[in-house]
């Protein structure tokens, strides 16, 4: 099955694919084309700049390979899509699959049915073996070259395959507010959410540096806390395991996990994952980080971890920040008086 119909709308689909890589999503795959036109009209911007604005909204199917997290979400909800709807002209109708594990998409690709215009899941190489995905950088060069001005200089050198073309780019370094920021190999979006009761308990310690950090989860440790750190965790199997464990005390510029015969060798982009593996081995070695979060059991269910975040005997959490944020809003800041609190803070990039 091929698809051969991206070319029309390729500077849409490079904008859309930059688009979710700053909402937090990764956009695997585009495939049809949509026949719908688009006209526009002009507008002015804050500048003085006369624009082309979008007089008529396309809308593009779109299918997740993975379950919805945020129901009742719709793109032009929030202020970037919306952003992007008013300029661009495109909107995006989003269905989620029931699980992540691509079998749902599998089944449709191999089904003959007709596709979504966009596809999102997990890499597998078998989208570029079978074409149902097309390299980026070729798009952009053909058609949007102002696709590279978006991205940070070594994203080329992490997402190109052995055939030198960039076919998907990570999401977990890329934000807003930090896509000029990721050249040192510091902080991107990795956060800890501190439990603010024990830190109360034990004196308020500072927990301004990574080595504060290791001495407050002593202390935590001593005091008899189950779980001084406790590491949200996927599973080794998970296509995000050994990037998570890597970007969680450190955000860097990128990664590669080349997997053959089920080994896999993790190649560092910068000295900073070097930093971030040695200061997890040292929490590890240390008796701070269970043995059981690295375990092919232990998962990382939400509800697995809310239990042991609201126990009272985890003193903090590493993450993503939007799931340190998620956790927070529901383990209930600002909510009743028995509730457990955790402030969530960036990690620091010093030792």
């Amino acid at each position: 099955m091929k698809h051969k119909k991206l070319l029309r709308l390729s500077a849409v689909l490079i904008a859309l694919a930059v688009l979710f890589v700053v909402a937090g999503c990764n956009p695997a795959t585009a495939t049809q084309n949509s026949s719908t036109q688009n006209t526009t009209k002009q507008g002015t911007t804050a500048s003085g700049t006369t624009t082309q604005k979008p007089a008529e909204v396309v809308t593009l199917s779109m299918f997740f390979s993975s379950p919805e997290m945020y129901p009742g979400w719709k793109f032009g909800d929030d202020p970037i899509t919306k952003a992007f709807i008013e300029e661009v002209g495109v909107s995006v109708d989003i269905k989620y699959a029931s699980n992540s594990d691509n079998q749902e998409l599998y089944t449709m690709l191999s089904s003959g049915q007709k596709l979504p215009d966009l596809l999102k899941a997990k890499f597998d190489p078998m989208f570029i073996d079978e074409e149902f995905v097309l390299p980026l950088n070729k798009l952009a060069d053909e058609h949007y070259p102002e696709f590279y001005e978006l991205l940070h200089y070594q994203y080329a050198d992490v997402h190109s395959l052995s055939d030198g073309n960039i076919y998907y780019m990570n999401s977990m370094y890329a934000d807003i507010r930090s896509l000029g920021e990721l050249s040192g190999g510091k902080k991107g979006v990795s956060s800890m959410a501190v439990n603010t009761n024990l830190l109360e308990k034990l004196g308020n310690p500072a927990i301004d540096t990574l080595a504060d950090v290791k001495a407050a989860a002593l202390m935590a440790k001593e005091d008899g806390v189950g779980y001084p750190i406790f590491l949200t965790y996927y599973a080794p199997t998970h296509n995000l395991h050994y990037a998570q464990v890597m970007n969680v005390c450190y955000g860097g510029p990128g990664f590669v996990y080349p997997q053959d015969n089920g080994v896999v060798t993790f190649n560092c982009k910068s000295d900073a994952y070097k930093q971030g593996m040695a200061y997890l081995n040292d929490l590890y070695r240390a008796g701070l980080i269970q043995a059981d979060n690295f375990t092919f059991g232990m998962g990382s269910s939400d509800e697995n971890v809310k239990q042991i975040a609201t126990s009272g005997d985890c003193f903090a959490l590493f993450g993503q920040e939007f799931v340190m944020r998620q956790f927070r809003s529901t383990l209930g800041v600002g909510g009743s008086s028995d509730a457990y609190l955790f402030r969530v803070v960036d990690l620091p990039t010093g030792a």
